[in-house]
């Protein structure tokens, strides 16, 4: 059964208050005087309890709406961090324009473990009540492929540590900017290993550097649809690395 308004059981009871009141009127039942002091006594206490439970029912929303409010600036702030770690990286592959200098000449560089940079998902269910249930979804697919882009960012720095490095070193290239095959002199295996691993790295980092201020925008935009009064953290999405929180 549909449930009933609560304001309209109000109103109910009312009417039929006064119902009861004018029929004992009508047969002399009572008199205006009988009625003045329960009447107001009444009436007092039923606006102010509705007052009071109206403002209790104000306080919950706004209590509701800041935790939202505050799920969701949190999960921007998770894509700003994961959005300028990216931005990082990329500009370190960027400066090696082929798969074999990438291979070879890009430093294995230690990055932050970034194992903070999670989204809380159930602090951010809430969406689906409002049509979110594709952004959420997007969401969690971004995560995936930040975590992707990590891991095969280590997978390749640590086979260039253990195979590349010692192999340039006794060929004696230590240091030295690779610009040609060197497949004949260490080996395919190495040779192979470095090239794919600093590639499919490539190629993850690339994709997030794409994807992740799109992700943010398109949250950005959400949270303004449901808050319009809210501030939240946003994003210049057009060059993916200027960010501020707006003022209006």
């Amino acid at each position: 059964m549909p449930k009933v308004s609560q304001r309209w059981i109000y109103v109910v009871a009312l009417l039929l208050a006064v119902a009861i009141v004018i029929t004992a009127l009508n047969f002399d039942k009572l008199t205006v005087k009988d009625l003045m002091t329960p009447v107001l006594s009444l009436f007092a206490t039923f606006f102010g309890a509705t007052f009071a439970f109206r403002l209790n029912e104000e306080k919950e929303r706004k209590q509701l709406q800041k935790v939202r409010c505050e799920s969701l600036n949190r999960a921007l702030f998770v894509l700003f961090r994961q959005t300028n770690a990216i931005v990082q990286i990329y500009q370190d592959f960027k400066k090696h324009n082929s798969p074999l200098e990438r291979g070879f000449n890009l430093p294995a560089i230690r990055s932050p473990s970034y194992d903070d940079l999670k989204h809380d998902f159930a602090g951010l269910d809430f969406l689906l009540e409002f049509s979110g249930a594709q952004l959420l979804v997007e969401l969690s697919i971004e995560q995936e492929r930040f975590h992707q882009a990590l891991v095969s960012l280590t997978v390749r720095n640590d086979f260039y540590i253990a195979e590349v490095q010692p192999a340039l070193s006794k060929a004696g290239l230590h240091g030295k900017s690779i610009k040609s095959d060197l497949s004949g002199l260490l080996g395919i295996r190495v040779c192979d290993g470095a090239i794919q691993g600093a590639t499919i790295a490539w190629e993850h980092v690339s994709a997030c550097n794409k994807t992740l201020p799109s992700m943010m925008k398109a949250l950005h935009c959400q949270a303004k649809i449901l808050f319009p009064e809210h501030k939240f953290l946003s994003v210049d999405a057009g060059t993916g690395s200027n960010f501020d929180v707006e003022g209006t």
